[in-house]
């Protein structure tokens, strides 16, 4: 009896440990790192800003983070990897689920560290800046296209989550 009290204890213990190691640090981080502001894209081909238009009656639903390639992306709250591939849009990209109403989605990147299914803490490096996908055009800056949805709807990063 002695000894099964201590297994759960020890277990309880691990686990309230790994808990209190991946709690968020900070109640949202920038998923580029700037020194000081975040870097909206402008270019000949448009602006990065949420809800800009796009060809047709589109709208962004999204920010372009301007950046070079091969800058790290780190995710912004603790997660798990949703869906990771290639769409001839985003290029390759990345889709995270934080919380039952709070996901994130990374465009045109580089390279991908991270697969379907993999739980992520804050502030984890889960690729690479890059031109892939619609940003692949010569007259585009390199940017990291990301998104946020609340409940399903894209909401305006800046301001409510980007500093």
């Amino acid at each position: 009896m002695n000894r099964t009290l201590s297994f759960f204890l020890f277990i309880f213990v691990v686990y309230f440990a790994y808990e209190i190691y991946s709690l968020d640090k900070f109640y949202f981080l920038s998923p580029i790192e700037y020194r000081d502001r975040v870097i909206i894209r402008k270019d000949d081909f448009g602006d990065g800003e949420f809800g800009s238009k796009r060809r047709g009656s589109r709208k962004h639903r999204g920010v372009d983070l301007l950046a070079k390639v091969g800058t790290p992306i780190r995710t912004p709250k603790k997660g798990r990897v949703e869906m990771v591939g290639f769409c001839k849009g985003f290029g390759n990209y990345i889709k995270i689920q934080h919380s039952k109403d709070l996901k994130t989605a990374y465009g045109h990147l580089q390279k991908i560290f991270v697969r379907r299914g993999q739980r992520l803490r804050q502030g984890e490096i889960i690729g690479l800046v890059g031109k892939t996908g619609n940003a692949s055009h010569r007259g585009i800056l390199p940017h990291l296209h990301f998104e946020v949805k609340e409940r399903e709807s894209a909401v305006d990063p800046l301001g409510r989550y980007l500093d």
